[in-house]
């Protein structure tokens, strides 16, 4: 779905890829040679210390989606 909005469509990027779907997942499962479910596991697990303990303000926020929209 769009994970960003909750609206239950698990592929639908609402014609923004920033927002998180299922192939945003996969992709990140990919990238670390991981299953989904581990990467679901650590996705909730990593949402649930950021809800209890705040969401850390990262410089780098958004910069891996920039530079995939916008290579060198």
């Amino acid at each position: 779905m769009c994970v960003s909005c909750g609206c239950g469509r698990f592929e639908d990027s609402h014609g923004d890829e920033r927002n998180i779907t299922v192939g945003s997942l996969r992709r990140a499962a990919d990238a670390s040679n991981l299953t989904i479910d581990q990467v679901l596991g650590a996705t909730a697990a990593a949402c649930n210390q950021m809800l209890a303990a705040g969401v850390p303000d990262h410089q780098s926020s958004g910069l891996a989606v920039e530079e995939r929209l916008h290579p060198d």
